[in-house]
């Protein structure tokens, strides 16, 4: 080993705030991790991560996406999450194979996003700043852009066509094809922050510290980023009880467990819709690795709908006491859930986190991780040229045409198993406090109501029923309402 690759060891190795369990798993997962780093020349990044976690210590935070992992990012305390204990494969965030940075994003309280962001810009004045996001014409847009550019004024209809506006039908088609996919506007990216190894002229930025680089021109000319990130469940968390962190809470909580079973979890940020309740309320979770389980079934789509519901069945048919369906389409993607503890077993034959899919894979085609992580990535970014290699490889599978639909479903926006756990850590303490702590309970200091734009209006309703139950049991009034509120049925028992 040269003195170089020394060094780097001892400077990452001496930023550990965790110790390394001594066993065999342990050390060959760190091994290996430190290898891929060495060679990609990753060190410094994963230094300067440290930099921003040390100058934050005192506003809490968690990692979102596939930086809970890695192994060397627990031990530096940039995550609270252990990938060998959660069983997490390296390959989606550390791979060598892939030429580009490893995605590091950071959750902070939502309103600290701008004081995490302040501090790096202090610390390293010239050399950071927040990159930009364009916003490109689409269908709608250039459309809209194509009408104006011919002479029409005012606000058009919602579905309005060229004829109907007395315009060149043929020019403004000409227009709306060649803007489309063209900038139409440059915002501020969501949390992006790039760091440059030197200084740069102030001309560059803009008087907010933005530079005008979007994530992919960043990625292109391979500068380290990390998205600093707001997530509103941390500040309510901090607001309740700031001295607790996430791996404080206790794993299982009959308190707890019996809260999410009613599915009350009105309040619970990132809990509180429609979906998630009646999800609650089907599979009966009794610790907090169940909450991590119901995160990968609502909150992405790692695969399409009825799959899912059809997975518990082939699945538990054994195991299930009774089984409940719900009529109502927000939960229409888990018609059938069985009672039972999801944390002790892991689903051989179905993807629920992408991290699975990089399982099937590799055992499919007898691959090491990092090759199926990559096909993986084709399958999510519809690399069609990738796409057929892995489809070639396949061969005359028996299960070959199950295999391919199960992984197209990955394009649409999928969990990875280390995001999937903050989150549901995060649930599980968030309905821990409601469950324990005197100032959550009615008619005392509420735990909030966010009810987003996008929220159709019948969700809204519901939302609204709930608090206003809420209301009623505190003056002591019974809402009769809510026998009939609930629209599902109970099968036989099997």
């Amino acid at each position: 080993m040269k003195n170089k690759e020394l060094n780097d060891i001892t400077r990452l190795y001496d930023r550990f705030i965790r110790h390394c369990p001594g066993t065999e798993e342990y050390t060959h997962r760190l091994a290996e991790e430190t290898q891929i780093i060495l060679q990609l020349r990753f060190v410094d990044y994963f230094i300067q991560i440290c930099d921003i976690i040390a100058m934050t210590r005192d506003i809490p935070h968690m990692t979102r996406g596939s930086a809970g992992s890695s192994l060397v990012c627990y031990l530096l305390g940039i995550t609270d999450v252990d990938p060998v204990e959660w069983d997490i494969p390296v390959a989606r965030f550390l791979n060598p194979n892939r030429d580009d940075l490893p995605d590091v994003d950071i959750d902070f309280p939502h309103h600290k996003q701008n004081e995490v962001m302040q501090r790096i810009f202090k610390k390293w004045p010239g050399r950071s700043a927040r990159i930009s996001n364009y916003v490109l014409y689409k269908d709608k847009s250039a459309r809209r852009e194509a009408a104006k550019r011919l002479g029409v004024k005012g606000n058009l209809p919602r579905r309005f066509t060229y004829d109907s506006l007395g315009i060149d039908v043929k020019e403004a088609k000409r227009i709306e094809n060649k803007l489309k996919g063209k900038k139409r506007c440059i915002s501020k990216h969501c949390g992006g922050i790039i760091m440059f190894q030197r200084q740069l002229p102030k001309s560059l930025f803009t008087a907010e510290n933005q530079i005008l680089l979007d994530k992919n021109e960043v990625e292109d000319l391979e500068h380290l980023k990390v998205d600093i990130l707001a997530n509103r469940g941390l500040s309510q968390l901090i607001e309740i009880d700031p001295t607790m962190k996430l791996t404080d809470y206790p794993q299982e909580d009959a308190a707890t467990s019996d809260l999410l079973c009613r599915g009350d979890v009105l309040g619970v940020t990132q809990a509180e819709s429609p979906a998630m309740r009646r999800l609650f309320r089907a599979i009966q979770p009794k610790s907090s690795k169940d909450c991590v389980f119901g995160t990968a079934l609502i909150r992405p789509v790692a695969t399409s709908g009825r799959k899912k519901a059809s997975m518990f069945h082939d699945w538990s048919t054994e195991r299930m006491s009774d089984t409940i369906v719900y009529e109502d389409d927000a939960i229409d993607r888990i018609s059938e859930v069985m009672f039972h503890d999801w944390s002790t077993e892991r689903m051989s034959d179905t993807i629920v986190y992408e991290d699975d899919a990089i399982d099937r894979i590799s055992e499919v085609l007898g691959i090491d991780k990092y090759e199926a992580d990559m096909y993986r990535r084709a399958f999510a970014k519809k690399n069609e040229e990738k796409i057929m290699q892995f489809i070639t490889k396949l061969g005359d599978h028996p299960r070959k045409d199950e295999i391919i639909t199960m992984l197209q479903s990955l394009s649409g926006f999928g969990l990875c198993r280390a995001h999937a756990v903050n989150l549901g850590r995060l649930i599980w303490a968030l309905a821990y406090q409601k469950a324990h702590n005197t100032r959550c309970e009615p008619g005392k200091i509420d735990m909030g109501l966010s009810i987003p734009e996008s929220t159709q209006s019948r969700e809204v309703l519901e939302v609204m029923s709930e608090a206003l139950s809420r209301i009623l049991q505190t003056l002591g009034i019974q809402d009769r309402s809510q026998k009939n509120r609930h629209r599902c049925h109970h099968t036989k028992q099997v």
